[in-house]
Parts: structure tokens; C-alpha cells; sequence
């Protein structure tokens, strides 16, 4: 969740920031944590215990500036006590004592965001994601290209691995060779780093429904024997291309399956993400289905999904352009 830098006379706060939360709504695990706004900010607030202080031990903000004198406190509105802005308390400890929700169905920006284009900070309708542990990066299948984007805060652009490919699926083997779909020429190819040509994996014989022949390859998965499994979109089937292979072999309809067993889908005409816990006869929807949108909680053709070892899920938003993060519980 978001963190904000306050100006020198409040300094930098440990404390949670939340966006589209009413005001002292619960914002923690910990019950005795509210939201307060902050003066000037649209549906913005501080989460930090409720209790901390009194009504009569509060003092109002500097009317001014909105600021005040000491270093641990935050001008915030609290309408339970008085009609105006007061400094609160937001000790050091607060990150500690207002955990965070165990999950987070409200995603944030981490690639793109900055409208449409061909640049290196914009997005262009992306297709895929995957996390690179290793580098501890997004390798985003966008459109015409396969970008890699630093995870790290304050990375502002992304920087294109392959250019001039009809990028539509992608995925990562244990060797670390990356493996793209490729729907102008209907093929897969696998990569080295640095490496921008590739080699021929799965297709390449031109658009067909023959065995030797893909038709729209979308999402892909490779085992350990570095078997590839290809999502044959237009000939509605799943092949299996085994390793220096001239064709595949037809494979049941994929499934993402996490170590619990849990099952997620992507529901792109939906505008959602589907998860059944392993034994159950019915899904529930683990984020979106807030309909069709560009906010935080919302999609807009939402195309492939990964996670990373702590168990966040990501989400390529093709319609908005981005990336989104959530917290998964």
C-alpha cells in the first residue's frame, strides 16, 4: 500500500496510507485502527490507532499550512472530536500495530499507468506477466514487445527485452529461458538473456490447425523436461510440444494451480479473476468483478496472471495499460 513523504516540519511518517476508504472506517487487522483523512486529500487517510489520544488532548493544525510542530504527528480531520483539522499522534510503531487487511482486493500500479503509447514508461495493451525472482522483475508481454520492469520502488520506465513481436504469451523454465508466443508468425520461441532472435520451440508452419501448426497461441507453460504446453486459441485446444519436436500433441484445456491447490482463472469478459480452493464445487471471485473500469479495483480485458513467492498476485490490465498488484490472501 502506498507511502507518502510529508513536508520537513511533519517529516516522514511510518504509517499506512489508504485510498477510497470513508472516514474512521476499519483499515487494519488490528480493531483498534481507524482511518482519519487527511485535510485537502480526496479519499485519502492515515490508518493509526483510534485510541491513541483523547478529544481534549488534540490541538488544531496550523490553519495555514496544515502542519504541525511535532515531528510525530499528522493533520488529520477528526469529526468525532472537532470540525476542523488536529494534529494526531502516529508514533513509530504504528506500521507494527496497524497491520495492513490480510487481504487487499484494492490493486496498485506497478508497470505502466501513464496512458497508451510506445514508450518506456507507458504500457500498450499488455497480454502477460511474470515475475523474474532472480532479478526481481516483471517481464511484461505488451503489445509489439516483451518489457522488463524493476519491482523496486521508484522505477519509472521498463526496458524491452524483444522488439517487433506479435507478443501474446509467455513464461520462464527453471533454466531461466524465456518462452513467447508469437501470434503474427504462430509460433513459440525460446530465449537466452540477451538474446533477440530465439529458437523455434512449438509452430512456426504458418497459421493451421495441423499438428505442426498453431492458429492464435496464447498462454503458455513449460515443465521440467522443458516440454512445452501451448494454449491454441483459435483451434480451441491445448498442444504439447516435447522438447526439438517437429509437432505437438493435443493436451487438455490448462489450469493454473498454486501449491495449495487452489485453482485461479482469468475471466477477461468478466473483468475478474476466479479461484476455487481445491474440493470446491463453487468459485468466488478473489479480485474485480466491480465491472468494467480503470480504478483500483476494477479491469478493463484483464489477460494473464502470476504470482510471486510472497503470494501477491499480478495481473495484466490490457485495456488500462498496466500492471496491477494484489495482495492475496
Amino acid at each position: 500500500m502506498p507511502y507518502n513523504s510529508f513536508s520537513t516540519s511533519i517529516v516522514q511518517v511510518n504509517s499506512q496510507l489508504r485510498d477510497g476508504m470513508s472516514q474512521c472506517d476499519r483499515c487494519s487487522r488490528n480493531s483498534a485502527c481507524a482511518c482519519f483523512h487527511l485535510p485537502g486529500a480526496s479519499n485519502t487517510g492515515i490508518c493509526t490507532d483510534r485510541y491513541a489520544v483523547t478529544c481534549s488532548e488534540l490541538v488544531p493544525c496550523n490553519p495555514t499550512t496544515n502542519h504541525c510542530s511535532q515531528s510525530d504527528h499528522t493533520c488529520v480531520h477528526h469529526p468525532q472530536c472537532r470540525d476542523i483539522p488536529v494534529c494526531y499522534p502516529v508514533p513509530d510503531y504504528n506500521k507494527q500495530f496497524c497491520q495492513p487487511m490480510s487481504s487487499d482486493t484494492i490493486g496498485e500500479v506497478v508497470a505502466g499507468g501513464n496512458g497508451k503509447g510506445n514508450g518506456l514508461n507507458p504500457l500498450k495493451g499488455p497480454r502477460n506477466v511474470l515475475i523474474d525472482k532472480e532479478t526481481d522483475s516483471l517481464i511484461i508481454c505488451d503489445t509489439g514487445r516483451v518489457v522488463r520492469w524493476s519491482r523496486r520502488s521508484r522505477t519509472t520506465q521498463g526496458e524491452i527485452l524483444i522488439d517487433n513481436i506479435a507478443c501474446n504469451g509467455l513464461t520462464m523454465d527453471d533454466q531461466r529461458y524465456l518462452y513467447v508466443s508469437d501470434n503474427g508468425k504462430q509460433e513459440v520461441r525460446r530465449y537466452q538473456w540477451g538474446d533477440k532472435i530465439g529458437t523455434i520451440v512449438a509452430g512456426g508452419n504458418g497459421q493451421g490447425k495441423d499438428l505442426n501448426q498453431l492458429s492464435v497461441p496464447t498462454c503458455l507453460f513449460v515443465d521440467s523436461q522443458q516440454n512445452v504446453y501451448v494454449s491454441d486459441n483459435w483451434n480451441h485446444r491445448v498442444m504439447k510440444w516435447a522438447k526439438d519436436a517437429i509437432e505437438g500433441v493435443q493436451w487438455p484445456n490448462e489450469l493454473f494451480v498454486d501449491a495449495l491447490g487452489t485453482l485461479y482463472v482469468v475471466a477477461t469478459s468478466n473483468n475478474r479473476v476466479m479461484r476455487w480452493p481445491q474440493g470446491a464445487k463453487e468459485g468466488t471471485v478473489a479480485v474485480g468483478g466491480n465491472g468494467q473500469g480503470a480504478e483500483a479495483n476494477q479491469f478493463n480485458g484483464p489477460k494473464g496472471l502470476s504470482f510471486d513467492r510472497h503470494g501477491n498476485l499480478y495481473i495484466s490490465d490490457s485495456n488500462n495499460h498496466r500492471v496491477q498488484r494484489f495482495s492475496i490472501e
